[in-house]
């Protein structure tokens, strides 16, 4: 084999394992963030409803009273 290509093939291989530990690194944030990420725009719409119909309730009331 020779040098050039080895010096090569010892470049990707470095390539590769750096790649797997940043992702070794990255997965538990993945695991933790994707989830909340997912789940947060529904979350905020559930809660500007429930504000929203809160306070027209309250219109509501108070135009009855």
């Amino acid at each position: 084999m020779k040098r050039e290509n080895r010096k090569r093939l010892h470049h990707i291989f470095n390539l590769l394992i750096a790649v797997a530990f940043a992702f070794a690194f990255l997965f538990p944030a993945y695991v933790f963030f994707l989830p909340a990420l997912i789940t947060v725009p529904f979350v905020f719409a559930i809660l500007t409803a429930i504000h929203s119909n809160f306070l027209f309730s309250l219109r509501t009331v108070c135009k009855i009273e």
